[in-house]
């Protein structure tokens, strides 16, 4: 108690703790400015706070009791978006505290909050999507798109990488994957490894076992594909995002691992890994 308690320490430990808060501060002047074009009026606040909080907005200053200016108004939904796609060790649910009490496993609290903010992620993002603010709408697509570029960015040069080598081109992949691969490959990323043979048929493996960042890209691809079908609005967008996050029990399984194990798995590629189109049409 007395080291932690040293000047010095204490120095450091401001250093280390102030790493963690400049990317908040940044991220609230991003927000904020961003949000300046969307939030024009109070109506503008209450439909974000309806659509995208899926809250009612309370307009009264709780420590005051005033009427909250538009300024505020954005501030408060800067500071909503902040909380929420931001590591933020105070949201740490008790559970995962008391883990961090055992004397093994991972340091729980990091996973704890990238599950959180991933999460929170995909759903800010699917309802900025069903929003009628145009800019509001950007927000989303800017948010879902930047998310699976930069989680997903490995496994699109090395699909891009394979299909360029094999021949088989992302139509014929989306195709397959659209009619005939299995349901929980449907959001995938498959990585052809063959070139077609004389009936059409090749080999391909399903790189999304082997990237940590699965979890989340898998979600934000079905929630995309709905918002490209048309299926995605005010009243689906939860259901949707619940189902992509926790509808296929692989997900399930690959969202809690991050908890208990190293992010290695062994497995057995001769048998599940690589599979072979069997009966599709002579295209593939």
């Amino acid at each position: 108690e007395s080291f932690m308690n040293k000047p010095i320490v204490q120095k450091l430990t401001d250093v280390y703790q102030g790493g963690d808060n400049i990317w908040k501060i940044y991220s609230d002047k991003f927000y904020q400015s961003a949000l300046q074009p969307a939030i024009k009026n109070l109506d503008d606040v209450k439909d974000w706070y309806r659509t995208v909080a899926k809250q009612e907005y309370i307009p009264n200053n709780p420590l005051t009791g005033q009427t909250k200016s538009l300024d505020e108004a954005v501030k408060d939904i800067s500071a909503y978006l902040v909380t929420n796609t931001i590591p933020t060790y105070s949201k740490v649910p008790q559970v995962i505290k008391n883990i961090r009490a055992l004397p093994f496993g991972n340091f729980v609290a990091f996973p704890a909050e990238i599950l959180r903010t991933s999460s929170n992620l995909l759903a800010l993002g699917a309802r900025e999507l069903t929003s009628t603010n145009p800019f509001i709408r950007q927000m989303g697509a800017r948010r879902l798109i930047g998310t699976a570029a930069t989680f997903g960015g490995v496994g699109t040069i090395v699909q891009q990488t394979a299909q360029a080598i094999t021949g088989v081109g992302q139509d014929t992949m989306d195709s397959f994957q659209r009619s005939f691969a299995p349901e929980y490959q449907k959001n995938s990323t498959l990585i052809p490894l063959t070139k077609p043979d004389e009936n059409g048929k090749f080999k391909y493996v399903n790189f999304s076992y082997s990237n940590p960042y699965n979890s989340i890209l898998q979600p934000i691809n079905a929630v995309l594909k709905s918002y490209g079908d048309g299926t995605l609005n005010k009243d689906s967008v939860d259901t949707i995002v619940l189902n992509s996050l926790f509808g296929n029990p692989i997900g399930r399984e690959e969202r809690l691992a991050g908890f208990f194990f190293n992010g290695i798995d062994c497995f057995d590629w001769s048998e599940k890994a690589f599979l072979s189109v069997n009966d599709p049409p002579t295209s593939y």
